[in-house]
């Protein structure tokens, strides 16, 4: 009976500990899925977004009349992409030749205890990479610009983005935890943004 006991209780132990893989890098209330209505916009309260494993958190985190910034999480990076209103609709900014369009730049600034150490203002107007995307078929072919950086937990990104009257906006992001699976894969990210 005890080696029963033993048995059950050390199988019990094993699962109990391959099913909990979460690596928190700061301490976490229970975190909820992202709802599909859920608003992206920032502001000076501290939002939570969790990326899954075939649900990549997106939404526009600033915009107003002409401008509008969409970020994009996955398990490993950011993508921020900048639209300027063209007639009814935005489109996204189409001048990435020159570079006399920028509106927006990223920067990575690497190890943070919490997202409440990310203060400065160093992140400037083009940081960061900056890439251009062609898509099309026949005769119609579109430009997608878009800002991207990769990002491992623990580490804080800058975000700037330039509003129709020419100011600078300053958001703060922090790759609070995440999870692996079986196979190692990053399966969920948790990360908080704010307005600062």
């Amino acid at each position: 009976m005890k080696r029963l006991f033993f048995f059950l209780t050390l199988t019990f132990a094993l699962v109990a500990c391959n099913k909990n893989r979460d690596t928190p890098i700061e301490d976490e209330v229970q975190v909820q899925d992202t709802p599909a209505n859920f608003d992206y916009t920032a502001t000076s309260e501290v939002k939570t977004v969790v990326y899954k494993k075939g649900f990549s958190p997106k939404g526009h985190i600033y915009k107003d009349f002409h401008r509008r910034f969409t970020i994009d999480f996955s398990g490993s990076s950011i993508q921020l992409t900048p639209e300027e209103r063209s007639g009814d609709s935005f489109s996204s900014i189409i001048d990435h030749w020159s570079h006399s369009n920028e509106y927006a730049g990223l920067l990575n600034i690497g190890k943070v205890s919490s997202i409440t150490d990310i203060t400065s203002h160093t992140v400037k107007v083009g940081d960061g990479g900056r890439y251009s995307s062609v898509s099309g078929y026949g005769s119609g072919f579109w430009y997608r610009t878009y800002y991207h950086v990769s990002i491992e937990p623990g580490e804080g990104v800058q975000i700037v983005v330039r509003d129709e009257n020419g100011e600078d906006h300053y958001i703060r992001v922090f790759y609070a935890s995440y999870q692996l699976d079986e196979e190692d894969s990053i399966s969920q990210a948790v990360y908080k943004y704010q307005l600062y």
